[in-house]
């Protein structure tokens, strides 16, 4: 077996009889380093990678844990371990703030609770077909949304070690988004800590077909597209907010399905559009949802990247949420 990394090998080793086999490699130098194993098989039986991959970030501290991610085709992102925030040093002894009393000679008030941890966006990556994986932690038990655009994707929730991911399984175009997770009051809506982040889901590699008009190309999906340069993935840039959720919003896809993980969350498919030349709010909702009218929801979706409802333009991509007022 072979270590491999950042695609070069790094360490060695050889499995028993019973294809059992334990690694010490090296200490890692300081950097990003991207970790996978590979049989190494003798008599020309070829070599197999693992699907899984591992990615170890070593600061310049080295008290401090490193981050460690590990991923798999088709899953979120799982944080293994991060670095600690340094804990503040008490202004006193223990003993001494023990010992303390008021002017009064009454007991201290009681020390502050702990600071409630906000929510955190670790990483987002997107794959063929149209799939998202986000993936963050958030206080223990956290009653957390999704959003996409400012749109409303699934609710969710951090598991009991506060970790928390979504994984979206069709229906993102390929375009530029703003992710988003609230950390929301279960009962008010009310939005206790926000995190945000910038993410570009790339084209898909175009493939050449027999016939295929000159300067397009045709998906393995088999829809047209024009080709682009893939954007590099994006990855934790909290930001922070206490303004309200506001009313309860409808998700822009199907039911959200719990995993047995309590951290994780499914959301079947969302539907997004792409805006192209000529296209206006009316033609999309008329497209979409059947009724000119219901422009609206579109609008309300998407602000503030729609500023004016009468101005929007090619390229733009719009999260549809479901619309409430078919179901009746």
């Amino acid at each position: 077996m072979e270590l491999l990394r950042n695609g070069e090998p790094f360490a060695r080793v050889i499995a028993d009889a019973s294809g059992l086999f334990a690694f010490v490699p090296p200490p890692l130098p300081q950097g990003s380093h991207d970790l996978v194993l590979q049989t190494n098989v003798p008599e020309g039986k070829g070599r197999i990678r693992s699907a899984q991959s591992v990615t170890v970030v070593i600061g310049t501290d080295k008290k401090q844990a490193p981050l460690v991610t590990i991923a798999a085709p088709d899953q979120p992102t799982v944080v293994l371990s991060q670095p600690e925030e340094p804990a503040a040093a008490p202004s006193q002894p223990a003993h001494t703030v023990a010992a303390a009393r008021q002017p009064d000679g009454s007991a201290p008030p009681p020390a502050a609770p702990a600071k409630r941890p906000e929510v955190r966006i670790f990483a987002v990556e997107a794959e063929g077909a149209g799939r998202l994986f986000v993936s963050g932690q958030a206080a223990p038990g956290a009653t957390v949304r999704l959003y996409l655009n400012d749109a409303f994707v699934a609710p969710g929730g951090a598991g009991p070690d506060g970790r928390l991911s979504f994984a979206i399984g069709r229906g993102v175009k390929p375009g530029d988004y703003r992710v988003r997770l609230d950390d929301v009051d279960p009962v008010t809506g009310a939005v206790k800590s926000r995190a945000e982040v910038p993410f570009s889901v790339p084209q898909p590699p175009p493939v050449a077909v027999a016939g295929a008009p000159i300067g397009r190309a045709t998906d393995a999906a088999g829809t047209t597209s024009r080709s682009a340069p893939s954007a590099p993935r994006s990855s934790d840039s909290p930001a922070q907010a206490s303004d309200p959720a506001g009313p309860r919003e409808s998700p822009a896809s199907g039911t959200a399905l719990a995993l047995a993980d309590p951290g994780q969350v499914v959301v079947p498919e969302v539907n997004t559009a792409i805006v192209a030349r000529g296209d206006n709010l009316w033609r999309i909702s008329k497209r979409v949802y059947g009724k000119g009218l219901r422009y609206t929801v579109i609008f309300g979706a998407n602000t503030p990247q729609i500023r004016n409802p009468h101005l929007i333009y090619p390229g733009q991509v719009f999260v549809l949420p479901a619309d409430e007022a078919q179901k009746r």
